[in-house]
């Protein structure tokens, strides 16, 4: 696993429906150019999960 330095991000946002959004001019800001490299051990059970994929439904 790799994690980059944490930095910030801008972004302008623009109303497209009320419900939904545009994102315009995103730019990141990176504090600065390190990279950390590290290995975790996940249990074996989060590997074998079941998942159901829900849907919204439009009235």
């Amino acid at each position: 696993m790799t994690i980059f330095d944490i930095g910030y991000s801008l972004a302008d946002y623009t109303d497209v429906d009320g419900i939904e959004f545009k994102i315009n001019n995103p730019e990141d800001f990176p504090l600065s150019d390190s990279e950390w490299q590290f290995e975790i051990d996940v249990p074996e059970k989060f590997y074998n999960k079941n998942y159901k994929e829900l849907m919204l439904k439009k009235i």
